[in-house]
């Protein structure tokens, strides 16, 4: 057993992984996926010469359609860990996000924002309506049971008029701190309420968002006084905000932002939190199960075994009753992989394995993983000659 092979131990038991071709050119990244229910979006932004392009695909069970434009332009903030995304309403409507400069300064930018209702797309608007030149992003959209629409971000108001320019989106604070948002929308677009939930959040981790069957459950990696930059929660019922919580103690302390957010999955009642954190030396990826729609959760549990770069998503598979999570391990003798695994609604870990080479790099930027009934479907970006992102299927026994 001690001379068995890293490979053997990471891949128990799962189909090969196919690639597919994607629609996408050849200068690509940051992908994004997105689901009414039925079919699979892709979105993701290609790059020719100066130009920018939040391009979309549908995945129509063993090819990718063609791509469709939803908007282009030259003065876009395109970053490898804050990327574009879209939401599907049950009434057929839906809407794009992406980012845009707003000034000179390098993070200087807005959310801007389409939707396409009766049969066509909106003119684009703002969702962050401060008029401020700050940094907005880290957008999360979802489409209530109730055929509403809500959405959160990090807002950066508070920092506006600071003479301080940021290297990279690893910076550890501003004078004012970033801020959390979030707005609710009627299923026609239309803003119903506007929040600001908490005024000191970690300045550059992906929220995370999931409705629920009886609201919704947002993540974010809260920051306080003390530099403790762990996961925290708030649910809200339909009407309002709870107070946040802890979703678990780590007690990371660290000086920078970790470009690391959590990312949720749910069946409307059960609900699988995954995230990274680097607390006491040691680089995670943990998870947890609530069975009361986000209200409380149960044990943690780690899922890696070697650290790495963490960068998680999951995605919940109906038909199987079973969740997926993905994330990025280094493991000796394979280098940096795309690691899967699927949990039972218990938590229980049925299976892990590794899905496709990976990079530490930020230009690899965070993988994507969907279920189409019948095959998990992947995204990726690859950086050789070109960032080309890459797309892949893999079948569950």
């Amino acid at each position: 057993l001690i001379s068995c092979s890293q490979k053997e131990a990471y891949n128990a038991k799962v189909p090969e992984v196919i690639h597919v071709p994607n629609p996408s050119g050849t200068t690509s990244g940051m992908p994004n996926f997105a689901s009414d229910g039925t079919s699979i979006y892709m979105t993701w932004i290609d790059t020719e010469e100066e130009n920018h392009f939040l391009r979309m695909a549908t995945w129509e069970g063993k090819a990718w359609s063609n791509a469709i434009t939803l908007s282009e332009g030259k003065n876009w903030f395109v970053n490898w860990a804050d990327f574009p995304g879209s939401v599907h309403l049950p009434n057929g409507n839906k809407a794009v996000y992406w980012l845009q400069k707003s000034g000179e300064g390098t993070f200087h930018y807005d959310i801007a924002w389409k939707h396409f209702k009766d049969g066509q797309w909106s003119e684009t608007a703002l969702l962050n309506t401060d008029g401020l030149q700050a940094e907005h992003g880290f957008v999360s959209m979802v489409a209530l049971h109730d055929g509403r629409m809500l959405a959160s971000w990090l807002d950066g108001r508070r920092t506006a008029g600071e003479e301080m320019e940021m290297e990279s989106h690893d910076h550890g604070g501003h004078y004012g701190a970033m801020t959390l948002r979030a707005a609710l929308f009627d299923a026609e677009f239309n803003l119903l309420e506007e929040w600001e939930l908490d005024e000191r959040v970690c300045d550059c981790c992906q929220t995370a968002l999931q409705a629920t069957d009886d609201g919704a459950v947002l993540l974010y990696r809260d920051r306080s006084e003390e530099e403790i930059r762990d996961i925290a929660a708030i649910v809200f019922d339909g009407r309002g905000w709870s107070a946040e919580y802890a979703l678990h103690e780590d007690l990371w302390k660290i000086a920078g932002c970790p470009v690391n957010g959590p990312s949720m999955a749910s069946d409307g009642e059960t609900v699988l939190a995954a995230w990274f954190t680097g607390a006491s030396d040691t680089l995670k990826i943990a998870y947890k199960i609530s069975k009361d729609g986000g209200e409380s959760f149960e044990k943690a549990v780690r899922l890696n075994e070697h650290p790495g770069p963490g960068r998680v998503h999951t995605v919940f598979l109906p038909n199987r009753n079973t969740f997926i999570v993905i994330w990025m391990e280094t493991i000796p003798s394979e280098g940096t992989l795309i690691m899967a695994a699927e949990l039972d609604k218990a938590g229980n870990l049925l299976n892990k394995w590794s899905v496709e080479k990976g990079t530490e790099a930020r230009a690899g930027g965070f993988p994507r993983v969907a279920w189409d009934g019948e095959h998990l479907v992947f995204a990726w970006t690859e950086e050789k000659e070109t960032r080309t992102l890459r797309t892949a299927i893999q079948t569950l026994n």
